[in-house]
């Protein structure tokens, strides 16, 4: 804040509450560290940077339990990341709309947002977080056989990416 920076700023705003968030404290403070590095991203021009905060802001609200507050945020967040081409962030977005859409107990849109993941159909280095989230989502509807196949695929590719990364 001395250096009179916005950017790095807002960029240890957005650390300090996802710090905040993944320990388990106060989700309120979370919220508004967050939002404090909204108002700095109002005046700044980085689309990928505001897309992460609109990621986090949606994952502390679905933390919260706050599903209607989370929702706007993480479409934001994605629609950003696919409109600057940013498959990763796209990704973690998708990750945490389908956590969003379980537990809404829906998981019907979870698995057509997970399968229509450009992860679940590629070949080589996966995230194995999709397959592990196609696994529960096909649980919680009842069917096994799909969810043992995705829980099958998540550990193949857990066991690839582990492989990978001791190289």
């Amino acid at each position: 804040q001395q250096v009179g920076n916005p950017s790095w700023l807002a960029q240890g705003l957005v650390k300090l509450a996802t710090l905040n968030r993944q320990k388990g404290d106060d989700n309120n403070l979370a919220l508004s560290l967050l939002f404090n590095a909204l108002d700095l991203y109002h005046n700044l021009n980085r689309p990928l940077e505001l897309a992460h905060l609109n990621l986090e802001i949606g994952k502390t609200y679905l933390r919260m339990n706050s599903l209607d507050a989370a929702r706007p945020y993480l479409a934001a967040a994605r629609n950003s990341y696919r409109l600057y081409h940013s498959a990763e962030g796209e990704l973690e977005t998708m990750l945490t709309e389908a956590e969003l859409h379980l537990q809404e107990h829906d998981p019907a849109l979870a698995i057509k947002l997970l399968e229509s993941s450009p992860e679940s159909g590629r070949k080589g280095n996966q995230d194995p977080r999709v397959f592990l989230l196609l696994s529960r989502a096909y649980e919680e509807k009842g069917q096994y056989q799909n969810a043992l196949n995705n829980y099958q695929r998540f550990f193949s590719a857990h066991q690839r990416n582990e492989h990978d990364s001791a190289r």
